[in-house]
């Protein structure tokens, strides 16, 4: 993932090596292409390369700049596939090639196929890593297709930047702001364009290279990933109970505290990290009063959630608003 951004910044005339640096990592390692920074690091290098160029488009920007291989085996796998759909198959399947913190997602519902972003975890994405991310698969799609796709509909959690007219450039559809997913809403009838190199052959030679490849990376456990999404849906309803979310699971309550634990957690701090990190992205929409916050997360009363916010923040969540809304 990091190769097109430093290649994009290149193309930019930007100091790749001061960017790099000031994000504490250095081109030696980044020349390994077996290398795999913490997610975090990523995130500030994507940090710094903004502040460094003075863009706040850059994330789409970069992808403008796209060029075929850049992503590496996964890149020729999808310009090798037969179809459209072939290709994001490919991506939804083999996508951890790339990153640890996103699953890319395809559903098919009433003739739309919606590709969106599926976060693991606890993670954040700031803005301009997820407008880099959407923005790719269309510039890439344009380019393995040789076709102008223009989406039904993009859609971004976060609100509306000051250059909204950068997004209605390059996606040429509507954006909406705001959304409850990041991702595309594309006619189904797009999976089935024929690709301009479709080669079969070569195709599945490189999924098996692919498919080895992702069995030579670093087991990640995922349990406390499903745990959280369990919970997430029925948060509303107040803080599910261990015992039953071990029970959609078919596990005894002891068994879930016991994986969690193996990853480094506890069931009472993973509910506590998705309160607060869905209470601050709830804070950043001006049409969810505190209370309607409050209800979301479960909690009996606004003033349980006050207090909630003021342990995670030390600041009560209108100031935080207050804070994002003018900044």
């Amino acid at each position: 993932m990091i190769w097109p951004m430093l290649a994009g910044l290149r193309a930019l005339k930007a100091d790749v090596e001061s960017i790099v640096s000031r994000a504490g990592l250095s081109l030696e390692t980044l020349q390994d292409p077996d290398t795999r920074i913490p997610f975090e690091t990523s995130v500030n290098l994507a940090f710094q390369a903004a502040l460094a160029t003075r863009d706040e488009a850059l994330g789409l920007h970069l992808a403008e700049l796209y060029r075929p291989g850049s992503f590496g085996v996964l890149d020729y796998l999808a310009h090798s596939s037969r179809t459209l759909g072939e290709a994001i198959g490919y991506l939804c399947r083999y996508n951890r090639l790339l990153q640890d913190a996103v699953e890319s997602v395809l559903e098919l519902s009433e003739g739309k196929a919606l590709l969106y972003n599926h976060l693991l975890g606890d993670v954040f994405l700031p803005p301009g890593i997820v407008e880099n991310t959407i923005a790719n698969h269309i510039v890439i799609g344009r380019e393995l297709t040789g076709v102008t796709l223009v989406p039904l509909a993009v859609e971004f959690r976060h609100s509306a930047p000051t250059y909204v007219s950068e997004y209605e450039r390059i996606f040429k559809a509507p954006i909406r702001f705001g959304a409850e997913r990041d991702g595309l809403v594309l006619p189904v009838e797009y999976l089935g364009l024929p690709l301009k190199n479709a080669d079969p052959g070569l195709c599945s030679i490189l999924e098996r290279h692919a498919a080895q490849l992702l069995e030579q990376l670093p087991r990640t456990s995922r349990f406390s990933h499903r745990v959280q999404e369990l919970v997430a849906r029925e948060l509303k309803d107040g803080a599910p109970r261990a015992e039953s979310i071990a029970h959609k699971l078919e596990l005894s309550e002891r068994t879930l505290r016991r994986r969690l634990h193996d990853e480094g957690t506890t069931y009472e701090s993973l509910v506590d990290s998705l309160r607060r990190g869905l209470a601050e992205r709830y804070l950043e929409r001006s049409d969810l009063s505190i209370e309607q916050v409050a209800f979301l997360l479960g909690y009996s009363d606004a003033g349980a959630f006050r207090r909630a916010f003021r342990r995670w923040n030390r600041i009560s969540p209108a100031l935080y608003r207050k804070r994002q809304t003018s900044d």
